[in-house]
């Protein structure tokens, strides 16, 4: 019993859009980030892309909705 209230008491640490909000992003690492260049962040769902790290925020486990976006692919809201 311990463990699925563990589960749904987990938090997740992710990283969102500031422009659309969403969790569907990543970052561009590029041949130049290990000359120290900075790394661009992007979202995925809007296009926004920005070289300052995107906003965290802590979220739990079961409120983590995934969606299926145009192509197939997981889209999360």
């Amino acid at each position: 019993m311990e463990k699925q209230r563990d589960k749904k008491n987990s938090k997740l640490s992710v990283r969102f859009c500031p422009k659309c909000k969403s969790l569907n992003v990543n970052i561009q690492i590029t041949a130049s980030a290990a000359f120290g260049a900075p790394q661009q962040w992007r979202c995925l769902d809007c296009g926004f892309k920005s070289f300052s790290i995107f906003p965290e925020k802590e979220i739990k486990l079961n409120e983590l909705k995934t969606k299926k976006g145009k192509n197939g692919e997981r889209k999360n809201k």
